[in-house]
């Protein structure tokens, strides 16, 4: 059947054209073809709206003294060398935090700060130590002197639980 497309016409005109009435004219021409199923939309990754960017490489230097494997630590975490004032203020924050933790001879915790660091751990206020810096590098700081701060805090925090588990068992 052929169509002509009459332009201007009537409703009826363009009926005749077609060759009949609209349900001839239903019945002659196919459905349209459905479009193309749209592409599924790409996966978005999730990302958090603030990301830190990760902290260098800190490995333990077994060979090394806990004092400079601290301040190895710390630098690392701060993403920067530290200057040398820094270091000492640290230096004698962690001598300070130590002395929370371990009361009697001065001589006793230097030994224990320059001994060698995996040494240093298998002492009870060695370990604590390092517990309380990690645990203070866990809060981004903005000063080695908050950070020494926060320390020197979290060692008097453990030796408070450790004299308040004692003088539970005692009394």
């Amino acid at each position: 059947m052929l169509l002509t497309l009459v332009s201007g016409s009537s409703s009826s005109n363009s009926r005749a054209s077609r060759g009949g009435s609209s349900s001839n004219s239903a019945r002659s021409s196919p459905p349209p073809t459905p479009p193309p199923p749209l592409p599924p939309p790409p996966t978005v990754p999730v990302v958090p709206a603030m990301v830190p960017p990760p902290p260098t490489a800190f490995v333990i230097e077994p060979n090394q003294a806990l004092v400079t494997n601290l301040l190895a630590l710390v630098s690392s975490r701060m993403g920067r060398a530290l200057d040398p004032p820094e270091a000492a203020e640290l230096t004698e924050a962690l001598r300070s935090a130590l002395a929370v933790l371990q009361a009697g001879d001065p001589t006793i915790r230097e030994r224990l700060l320059s001994s060698r660091v995996l040494e240093a751990l298998s002492h009870s206020s060695g370990a604590w130590l390092w517990a309380a810096t990690v645990e203070a590098l866990e809060v981004r700081q903005e000063s080695v002197a908050s950070l020494a701060v926060a320390i020197t805090d979290g060692c008097a925090a453990i030796a408070g639980a450790l004299f308040t588990s004692v003088s539970a068992v005692l009394f």
